[in-house]
């Protein structure tokens, strides 16, 4: 199966699929996202495990070239992950949806960690309307609020180094400003959109045009650091939709030189 995209005619007819990592936190922020932008229509469906598992059991099952840029990959991932995740026997039909997204963190510390195979996987999954598009958290989900405040300049610099001993969760718990979901609002999810996509667009060179081109460089930019800049990229789904953002000048304002210039 492959899906059509194509046939879409404008974006606020767009129907996206979440393949999710996880459940508690993925949900929570997808419920906002789904609370202040009315246009975005989302299902999701709970893998259950991190990227590398899943790309073993893949392998295990289907063979150690599974990973192809067929345009039926995605079709045989939903499937297989029926088979065995979270929401095991729920069904899914992929063709129904415009645009299938791959929300995953980055787990760098895992004992599974691969570099090389993790490129591998953001070249594959790079298009949401064919393959999926693979959107990494680094170094994990809650990513989203590690921000301190509106507006928050050293959020371009922002990073967290494993090596320092202290697990990322409870770095963020001690660092961000905006711990309690339920006092998000748009202002707050219009900027944590627009700083991430600064972010992104910072770290890659300016000949990267495309958001998938720019995925894959950031990646191979966090693949030589020893410690993680924070991104959330997920948030990036919200560039399908022309969405206005309000942001009432609260980007950020620092400019510094391009690692690219």
């Amino acid at each position: 199966m492959s899906i059509c995209l194509g046939q879409v005619s404008s974006m606020s007819k767009r129907k996206v699929l979440f393949l999710l990592e996880g459940d508690k936190a993925e949900r929570k922020i997808l419920t906002i996202i789904k609370k202040y932008y009315p246009d975005v229509l989302a299902d999701f469906y709970v893998v259950g495990s991190n990227l590398f598992d899943l790309d073993n059991h893949m392998k295990n099952t289907l063979g150690e070239d599974w990973l192809t840029e067929d345009s039926s990959i995605i079709s045989t991932l939903v499937h297989m992950v029926s088979l065995s995740g979270v929401m095991r026997d729920t069904k899914i039909d992929v063709d129904s949806f415009t645009d299938v997204f791959l929300i995953f963190d980055y787990e760098i510390s895992g004992t599974s960690f691969s570099a090389s195979r993790l490129m591998q996987m953001q070249k594959v999954f790079s298009d949401s309307t064919k393959n999926g598009l693979l959107l990494l958290s680094y170094p994990m989900v809650e990513a989203y609020r590690h921000l301190k405040s509106i507006p928050d300049d050293d959020y371009l610099y922002r990073a967290y180094d494993p090596a320092q001993g202290e697990h990322y969760k409870t770095v963020v718990g001690r660092e961000t400003g905006f711990a309690n979901l339920n006092k998000y609002d748009k202002v707050l999810i219009d900027y944590i959109f627009t700083v991430n996509k600064q972010k992104l667009e910072y770290y890659v060179s300016d000949s990267c045009s495309h958001l998938s081109d720019k995925l894959y460089e950031f990646l191979k930019c966090q693949c030589y650091r020893s410690d993680v800049l924070i991104e959330f990229t997920m948030i990036l789904f919200l560039d399908l939709y022309n969405i206005d953002f309000q942001l009432n000048d609260h980007s950020i304002k620092s400019e510094p030189t391009s690692l690219f210039s």
